[in-house]
């Protein structure tokens, strides 16, 4: 676990000034509320300002690590797609306000279809990265049946232009009625789902980083020994002809 902890953190390593100035430029551009930007613009301003930061990141993994970069690309897209899921589950049950998330202007049925689309890709492609990663594969199951809920939903769209269908499984859903639960509640159920999967993959591939540099270190120090063995061994048998 200590191992693995110190490869995750050497493997994310940026400058720390480098980190502070996206923290200040982010807290500042906050601040563009006041003068009546709305929370989406400010939003995306703030995303532009970490963009920097994450390609230097994602730019290090790489050259380390190759292909584990580009499951960093989609741990970190699938994250911020949570956390404006987790904004709509807060507007809706706590704020009681209109559920439109963060960026309100991404929130629409084309983007929620073309991001699982595109997550469900990009799963498939990791899997053939990481063909020994079974995380992987849990989460490419289960990114097709995500899928297979919004072909459904973007069907009913172009079809009537309805908004808002059930699908499969929520409630007033396709099979059986769906389930007691809301689409807004379930899909967000289904994200932090892909999400736990795609972090415990990316968690395993860190996992085998850390433990192959630890069988390296051993193998440096076993060889260096079994070389001050021989110098001993040849420093003794000189000595004793």
């Amino acid at each position: 676990m200590k191992i693995t902890t110190k490869t995750f953190v050497s493997l994310h390593k940026a400058p720390y000034s480098f980190v502070l100035i996206t923290c200040i430029a982010s807290i500042a551009l906050a601040f563009l509320d006041w003068l009546g930007w709305a929370i989406w613009l400010i939003a995306l301003c703030v995303l532009a300002a970490w963009m920097p930061l994450i390609f230097f990141v994602m730019k290090s993994i790489y050259r380390k690590h190759g292909a584990l970069a580009f499951m960093f690309i989609l741990v970190v897209g699938q994250t911020l797609h949570l956390v404006e899921h987790i904004t709509t589950e807060v507007q809706m049950h706590i704020l009681n306000v209109p559920a439109t998330g963060i960026i309100s202007i991404f929130n629409v049925e084309w983007v929620h279809f073309l991001w699982t689309s595109w997550v469900l890709a990009f799963s498939v492609f990791l899997v053939f990265l990481f063909p020994k990663n079974m995380w992987l594969f849990r989460l490419f199951l289960f990114s097709i049946w995500h899928e297979i809920e919004h072909i459904v939903i973007m069907s009913v769209y172009l079809r009537t232009g309805v908004v808002g269908s059930p699908g499969l499984l929520s409630k007033g859903g396709a099979i059986g009625g769906g389930l007691p639960i809301a689409r807004p509640d379930l899909h967000t159920i289904y994200v932090l789902i892909q999400e736990v999967l795609l972090l415990l993959a990316y968690r395993e591939e860190i996992r085998r980083i850390a433990l192959g540099n630890d069988v390296s270190v051993e193998s440096h120090q076993v060889a260096i020994s079994s070389e001050n063995d021989t110098e001993v061994n040849s420093k003794s048998q000189a000595t004793a002809s």
